[in-house]
């Protein structure tokens, strides 16, 4: 098994970050659906129709998401931790995933970087630009 260490740098206040991790309506917008998600701790949670999906384990709204992740056949789930940082209107996410295959990590990286924490600073930094 392997561990992947992420920070991403959003231009967007920590709120608007913490909504499109945990809203079913701005993870579509980000392409991340049809999703089903809610803050609650247990709760069951699925992104592209249940290609990736699993359980929130710990949630501190607007500070920490701690996610067991489920996908394809790993043996196990995948522990995903998103951390959120204000800085002023710019929010920073540290991202550490444990417990997957390490054969999968660099398409997970890339992953990462291109179908979500990328998707989510995309849209969100472009919703800042519209007037």
């Amino acid at each position: 098994m392997d561990e992947i260490h992420l920070t991403v740098t959003i231009n967007a206040p920590i709120t608007a970050v913490w909504k499109a991790l945990t809203d079913p309506a701005e993870i579509d917008k980000w392409e991340g659906g049809p999703a089903i998600m809610d803050e609650k701790v247990g709760s069951r949670f699925e992104f592209w129709g249940g290609e990736i999906h699993g359980t929130n384990t710990i949630v501190v709204p607007k500070k920490k998401l701690v996610q067991d992740w489920e996908y394809g056949d790993w043996p196990s789930p995948s522990t995903v931790v998103f951390e959120l940082f204000e800085e002023g209107d710019v929010t920073r996410v540290e991202l550490t995933q444990t417990g997957h295959p390490e054969e999968e990590t660099k398409d997970l990286i890339d992953g990462w970087k291109s179908f979500y924490l990328g998707a989510i600073k995309e849209l969100l930094e472009d919703k800042q630009k519209q007037p």
